[in-house]
């Protein structure tokens, strides 16, 4: 979705206790939660590139209580 308006992400896993100690000072994150992963985002240098992936329609790809059952945005 973050593609599809311009922006770029990355996953970032993160295994050393040393990568997660730094990230968790940076941002504030207390210690004792377990930090699994950092989702960045942000526009490319030289501004948002239009267009991105284009989207399949909720209706096409979710299901409402079973399968077969549109799931139907309000």
């Amino acid at each position: 979705m973050a593609w599809s308006e311009g922006l770029g992400t990355c996953f970032v896993g993160l295994r050393a206790a040393e990568q997660q100690d730094a990230i968790k000072a940076l941002l504030k994150i207390p210690a004792e939660m377990e930090l699994i992963t950092v989702m960045p985002f942000g526009y490319r240098l030289g501004g948002p590139r239009a267009g991105g992936t284009p989207r399949k329609a909720m209706a096409e790809i979710a299901h409402r209580e079973q399968f077969g059952t549109a799931y139907i945005p309000h």
